[in-house]
């Protein structure tokens, strides 16, 4: 494969470059894909499991903190725009 891919490159097609770049990612992926795939086999499922589900459960803790944490801003941007808005009118009533 890589002696086909170097001879299309030295024949200068137009799509050799990004066709070699796209082989070359595919075989690192295959490769991580394996090695992670031995990783876990030789390590446990079940180990893999708990770890893999404290991971959600954290990760969502964290995203629901975030969420808050941005409703809650928004919030206070609004009181202080509202009592801006005020301040004017009571300013012209006084």
């Amino acid at each position: 494969l890589g002696a086909l891919l170097s001879a299309a490159s030295f024949m200068g097609f137009r799509y050799a470059a990004q066709t070699a770049i796209g082989v070359a990612v595919g075989m690192l992926a295959y490769g991580l894909y394996v090695l992670g795939s031995m990783f876990v086999q030789f390590t446990g499922y079940g180990l893999w499991t708990v770890a893999g589900g404290t991971f959600v459960i954290l990760l969502l803790g964290v995203i629901t903190y975030m969420l808050a944490k941005r409703t809650e801003s928004d919030d206070e941007d609004e009181d202080k725009e509202s009592s801006k808005d005020d301040a004017p009118k009571a300013a012209a009533k006084a």
